[in-house]
């Protein structure tokens, strides 16, 4: 048994050489890999000197940081309370083991080394007096006295957690991806994501969205990401080694306390991935005290072909992560070639082309879309993604009660999937049941309080239905979980113009272009700057949208209304791609009242007053149900020259909770009631 076990990275050997004479010269034994005689290895030699040391001191440094094996000891060390860590640079250790103070040995050497000579004779006492009591009094005292000094009332003491979480829950973390080659670094992202939905397959198994683990900061402890994320374990992880040969070391770590349930390490060839995925499911199942035994997926045989299939389709996840629809479809199809069958390469190209549907709104990619997610459905028993994909699908296709069927067989297959209450709640929305979407939005921000777009659908929920309020807070909810994220910063901005606080909407929408370039964003900053009659600034940011985004025909109808109220410009063409647009959509989906009464509104602009007229008509049950609409039919019928029923549809749109200020600041209504139509807030 050695007196100090020490632990470092390979690359701070020279660092630490001297260090270890000091140490020896205070009568110590100190073991360090270097002892390590011809023919031992870690497993024989290592942790059997790791688990007997009285003391181990880490030596914390950048290298030492991204080691995972590092990061192992440190947790055996701090589960057993002999850890003692020290600084060698200026460096933030870890989360999980900031709540032990640090010798710094960097700024000052002789100060530090005294610190840390005092720290271990402490650990060598401490342990000394804990062997020589016996029974249950040896237990009680050595727990009191491991919990006094490694947590002496400060800061960075853990935290229990707020309330209570459901006891198996759990949040598999973000692996510190230590590989070189980007493309199997690529991979090795997209297995981390099946293993996430690997879990959250077993019944009543709560397991935090990985967008939810993307959106915490690097200095959270165990404790704060626990209370952020809802759950009671963490799986850390890092991964190293090459192209070729993959290691992966995981730990389980209980978030209440900080302290480590147990560890593992792997490896592996890549092409032994398919089974390691079940194998890191079962075994953190098994440090949970779960039974339930894992389905097999549909491919998982371990013939050499379904290996390979499994690593193109974790390609092909990784190159739609990365926006790459053509290279995602070739992998997915190689797949194919290999597995014919393969339900996830069936549920991959389905989103390749709910993707390129979306862009392009071809009625040729969603029938193929659908065909595939179909298929995926048909063959597969546990396929979530495919049930997540088809319903988006024919929400884009305005068939509520199919996306419907296809987000409730999601969610039966995966419980604390916030994605399919969302997507149950916009098809309850699109089928006007309001009241059953706002409960599933709810039950979305339960089954994920981590997780920031649940708070952000219903943010938009309550911005339709004029609950300016309310929506706002949920929007602040979702910021607080993920601040640097446009599309909240984007609907926050929302939030602001809907209340008329056009400078600040605007401020907002200019934060969210120096993060990401969007369509979306110089649209609304576009809108904002109409209602308040800047005019020209308002044109020069629509033009941006429809560059970037040319096939949405509410940036070229919103182009549209800027241009008619300025001098010496002619709308007519904006107005006219709009049309041709909305024909477009209307081919895909017919009883799009969105398009139809937006469409009025173009029809009207262009002088086609009985067509406009008639799509009027076609919208008239939506349009009674929603504010929005309502507003839109109304710029309809002041185009139409029909001012009475402008007048009706704006108190209709007042009445279901439009945003009077909207009203009062667009141009287009200021020719009503005498030049100048007073909308009343309601």
């Amino acid at each position: 048994m050695s007196d100090v076990f020490l632990s470092y990275a390979s690359e701070d050997i020279d660092r630490v050489r001297d260090l270890v004479d000091e140490l020896e010269a205070q009568g110590w034994s100190v073991w360090w890999d270097r002892a390590l005689k011809p023919g031992e290895t870690w497993p024989s030699v290592i942790e059997r000197q790791l688990k007997r040391a009285r003391c181990v001191v880490v030596a914390w440094s950048k290298a030492a940081v991204r080691s995972p094996w590092v990061r192992m000891e440190a947790n055996k060390a701090r589960e057993r309370g002999v850890l003692v860590p020290l600084l060698l640079e200026d460096v933030q250790i870890p989360p999980e083991f900031g709540v032990v103070q640090a010798v710094d040995l960097h700024r000052d050497r002789t100060v530090g080394c005294a610190a840390l000579i005092e720290g271990i004779r402490s650990k060598l006492r401490r342990r000394t007096i804990v062997r020589t009591l016996g029974g249950v009094s040896a237990l009680a005292l050595a727990f009191a006295v491991v919990s006094s000094v490694t947590c002496i009332a400060t800061d960075a003491c853990p935290k229990t957690l707020s309330s209570a979480v459901p006891d198996r829950s759990i949040a598999v973390l973000e692996f510190d991806n230590l590989l070189d080659d980007e493309r199997t670094a690529a991979i090795m992202e997209a297995f981390v994501d099946e293993l996430r939905e690997t879990l959250a397959h077993v019944d009543r198994q709560p397991v935090a969205a990985r967008a939810a683990t993307k959106a915490l900061r690097s200095n959270l402890t165990p404790a704060e990401i626990g209370d952020r994320l809802r759950v009671r374990w963490l799986v850390a992880g890092a991964i190293t080694g090459r192209s070729d040969r993959i290691e992966v070391a995981l730990e389980m770590i209980d978030a209440s306390s900080g302290y480590m349930r147990g560890s593992k390490r792997y490896v592996l060839a890549m092409s032994d991935l398919q089974g390691l995925r079940q194998a890191i499911a079962q075994e953190l199942l098994h440090m949970l005290g779960v039974t339930d035994v894992l389905a097999s997926d549909s491919a998982a045989e371990s013939t050499q072909s379904s290996n390979e299939a499994y690593v193109l389709y974790l390609s092909g996840k990784a190159a739609l992560r990365g926006r790459n629809v053509d290279e995602a479809e070739s992998f997915f199809q190689r797949a194919q070639i290999l597995e014919p069958g393969y339900t996830e390469a069936d549920a991959g190209l389905c989103r390749v082309h709910l993707s390129r549907f979306e862009d392009s709104r071809d009625a040729g990619e969603f029938e193929t879309a659908e065909a595939y997610c179909t298929r995926a459905l048909t063959t597969a028993r546990r396929s979530s993604d495919a049930g997540l994909a088809l319903g988006e699908l024919y929400l884009l296709g305005g068939n509520a009660e199919e996306a419907e069927r296809s987000f409730s067989r999601a969610l039966a297959l995966n419980k604390s999937s916030a994605d399919a209450q969302i997507g149950l709640a916009r098809a309850a929305e699109n089928d006007g049941r309001i009241a059953d979407a706002e409960a599933h939005l709810r039950d979305a921000v339960v089954a994920q309080r981590g997780y920031w777009r649940p708070y952000n659908e219903l943010g938009i929920f309550l911005v339709g239905q004029g609950r300016i309020d309310e929506a706002l807070a949920s929007f602040d909810d979702a910021l607080a979980l993920a601040p640097g994220e446009v599309a909240v910063l984007n609907n926050l901005a929302v939030g602001y113009a809907m209340l008329g606080e056009f400078s600040r909407a605007a401020d907002a929408w200019s934060r969210v272009l120096e993060l990401e370039p969007d369509a979306a964003a110089y649209g609304n900053l576009g809108s904002a700057y109409y209602w308040s009659g800047e005019l020209n600034k308002a044109m020069d940011m629509l033009l941006r949208a429809v560059r970037l985004h040319p096939r949405d025909f509410r940036y070229w109808s919103n182009l549209g209304d800027t241009q008619l109220h300025l001098a010496g410009v002619d709308a007519a063409p904006a107005f006219e791609r709009a049309l041709a647009l909305t024909s477009e959509e209307l081919q895909v989906n017919p009883d799009n009242v969105e398009v139809q009464v937006g469409r009025a509104a173009i029809l009207a602009a262009l002088g086609q007053g009985s067509e406009a007229r008639a799509a009027l008509e076609r919208g008239a049950e939506a349009i009674g149900q929603n504010p929005g609409l309502a507003y839109v039919a109304a710029v309809a019928s002041v185009r139409l020259g029909d001012d009475h029923a402008a007048t009706d549809y704006l108190e209709k749109a007042l009445s279901l909770g439009y945003p009077s200020v909207l009203v009062r600041a667009d141009p287009t209504f200021h020719q009503l009631a005498g030049g100048g139509y007073s909308a009343t807030a309601q």
